[in-house]
């Protein structure tokens, strides 16, 4: 992906060194939402994937997101149900022919990847009708990583880290989340057997935003007259003080979303005609206005972790002690004193299980003061009219 080629790159070699190599490894991709940690992922994969000429190449794909399989017991009928698949692909075998005690799970998650490496390893037929052992190596991607890391269901996460551990197959486990705290939120005994490799994403600056938005806008490798005025006319506009420069800096501002800067533009885009070779910035100033119109509860959705938890500090703050302005200094004191009272509710909840962190960091001023800029750009929090 463009912009983003050296996560990519340290993506693919990880995910190389278990289908060619036969490493079993695990790592943490961690970043805001809309960074491009899923389509690094995809676009790895996809890579590999074309590579493939024989079966020895081969190998199993495995995704669970806890957004959809929110407990261990559906992610493991899900885990079931897609090797069933994947191995009938590999193998070019009909699933429902094998005996039901190979491919359906048991009833703790143990048994069921117990049975799931039996199924790899055992004697199969080979094509030359020789029979020989095939270790396929596993790729299990897990999503939305931090469903799983509740203090009262950690037992998926400790088999899947336990079988890179311990396992003759190649099993690599990636794990993605948009919390940055969630490493800290692992049972002692989950840490122990994961692998501390993190690949971190961050959010792209202004500046970067822009540009890969131009690229998005514009036409790689032009091939005649129109193609390159269509180039140079993209760049005047976002160069330039336009309602397309200002919706791509919004857009940064918010959602941060290259989908949604594509909804955008297609209203501009299909009003291009003969008679309008180009881009019009009217429509793109039209969309903006009707765009607009929508709630401040849509921009607070979009907010991080940290700015969301300095915008109810300030919101607190004020209602307490009925003022009429507010500075970052006051802000964060009431700040540090919610992550206090937190952090001592969540030790007494989790008092009895072998949770060791409860997982709320608390960030140091000077990691603050950009989340405070973003809620002033977004007009969440305004500058006093009168100084005096």
């Amino acid at each position: 992906p463009y912009g983003l080629e050296p996560k990519y790159r340290e993506i693919y070699r990880l995910l190389e060194a278990t289908v060619q190599d036969h490493e079993s490894q695990s790592a943490l991709i961690i970043g805001p939402k809309n960074s491009g940690k899923t389509s690094c992922l995809n676009i790895a994969l996809k890579e590999l994937r074309s590579q493939v000429k024989n079966r020895r190449d081969e190998f199993l794909f495995i995704k669970i997101s806890g957004l959809i399989q929110d407990n261990d017991k559906a992610a493991v009928k899900s885990i079931a149900r897609q090797l069933d698949t994947e191995i009938s692909r590999v193998y070019k075998v009909n699933v429902k022919e094998l005996h039901p005690s190979e491919l359906l799970e048991k009833k703790s998650v143990t048994e069921t990847f117990s049975n799931i490496l039996n199924i790899l390893d055992k004697q199969v037929l080979l094509e030359d009708e020789s029979s020989g052992s095939i270790h396929i190596p596993i790729v299990f991607v897990i999503d939305e990583v931090e469903v799983f890391a509740n203090p009262n269901r950690q037992t998926l996460l400790y088999n899947l880290f336990d079988l890179v551990e311990n396992s003759s197959t190649p099993i690599t486990t990636i794990c993605l989340s948009s919390k940055f705290t969630v490493k800290d939120s692992l049972e002692k005994r989950v840490r122990s057997r994961f692998s501390q490799r993190m690949i971190q994403f961050t959010k792209f600056n202004e500046e970067q935003f822009i540009e890969i938005s131009k690229k998005i806008l514009s036409i790689d490798e032009p091939e005649n007259d129109y193609e390159n005025q269509w180039n140079k006319h993209i760049e005047e506009l976002i160069n330039n003080q336009s309602s397309l420069r200002k919706l791509i800096i919004y857009n940064h501002l918010t959602v941060n979303n290259f989908k949604e800067l594509h909804n955008h533009c297609t209203f501009p885009i299909s009003k291009i005609s003969k008679n309008q070779p180009f881009l019009n910035d009217v429509d793109f100033e039209k969309y903006s206005a009707n765009n607009n119109k929508s709630s401040w509860k849509n921009i607070i959705n979009t907010l991080s972790e940290i700015e969301l938890s300095l915008l109810v500090s300030a919101a607190r703050l004020i209602t307490k002690n009925d003022l009429n302005w507010i500075n970052l200094n006051s802000a964060y004191e009431e700040y540090k004193s919610m992550a206090k009272m937190q952090n001592k509710e969540r030790s007494v909840n989790v008092f009895n299980t072998s949770v060791i962190n409860t997982g709320f960091k608390v960030w140091t001023k000077e990691t603050c003061e950009t989340p405070w800029g973003v809620l002033q750009k977004l007009g969440l929090l305004t500058p006093p009219t009168n100084a005096g």
